[in-house]
């Protein structure tokens, strides 16, 4: 990409890959210029309008983000009006030549008007919605218009690459978040299920323990008497 320009658009701050040149809008008015000047943030233009050709009404002024462009175009245009307007005025000062040479000349140097700028160049530039904003210059500038036109494509092609590029490593960036986040969820799921399953082993085990049966209570041996038994009158160990 060419970086030359010769406008007299100030510079944003980080504007960088600037191009931008003059032209004229018609033939007839050499001394109005039109400015477009293209970098790597936007498209920006300032063009006088041309009424009939050679009538300066005002100056149309635009800023155009690159981001918002889809397509650069430029063509030669034809205006069927304004030559079928020469082409009359042609004639008719060809007819009153005889008659009123002044008036004649007059007449024919319309004609001359008109049919030159009856085939303006045209840049059209496209926006992702599919509106257009179109400039018209004179057709002898339509080399410089071709160049300009490419320069605003390359860096409408850059800034595409460039989106490109962001929107990957964003979708990658939100990948790896997405898989750390499932990663970590599925740690904290492991770690509940790990105390869980020690809470159930400490259960378990405290209902399994059983206290120690109490000694019984000696008794005393029995002695036969008869039909009945008479227990023994026990004596304690230290009374013997």
């Amino acid at each position: 990409m060419a970086e030359e320009n010769s406008t007299n658009f100030v510079l944003a701050p980080g504007e960088k890959n600037v191009y931008g040149d003059k032209f004229s809008p018609s033939v007839v008015v050499p001394y109005l210029k039109a400015e477009m000047m293209c970098s790597s943030t936007r498209y920006v233009y300032k063009v006088p309008n041309v009424l009939l050709g050679f009538i300066p009404v005002g100056t149309n002024e635009n800023t155009i983000p690159v981001r918002s462009i889809a397509s650069v175009s430029t063509s030669t245009k034809f205006m069927i009006g304004r030559f079928l307007l020469g082409v009359i005025a042609g004639i008719v000062g060809v007819t009153m030549v005889a008659q009123n040479f002044l008036a004649a000349v007059i007449c024919l140097l319309f004609a001359f008007v008109w049919l030159v700028t009856a085939f303006p160049a045209r840049i059209t530039v496209t926006n992702h919605a599919g509106g257009t904003t179109s400039l018209t210059v004179s057709v002898f500038e339509k080399q410089k218009l071709s160049r300009f036109g490419q320069e605003l494509q390359n860096r409408v092609f850059a800034d595409l690459e460039q989106t490109r590029h962001e929107e990957a490593q964003a979708t990658r960036l939100d990948a790896a978040q997405m898989n750390q986040m499932q990663m970590q969820q599925q740690m904290a799921l492991q770690q509940q299920m790990l105390q869980q399953m020690q809470m159930n082993q400490m259960q378990n085990n405290g209902a399994g323990v059983t206290p120690a049966p109490a000694p019984a209570a000696p008794v005393a041996p029995a002695v036969p008497t008869g039909d009945a038994t008479t227990p023994l009158p026990t004596t304690p160990a230290g009374q013997q």
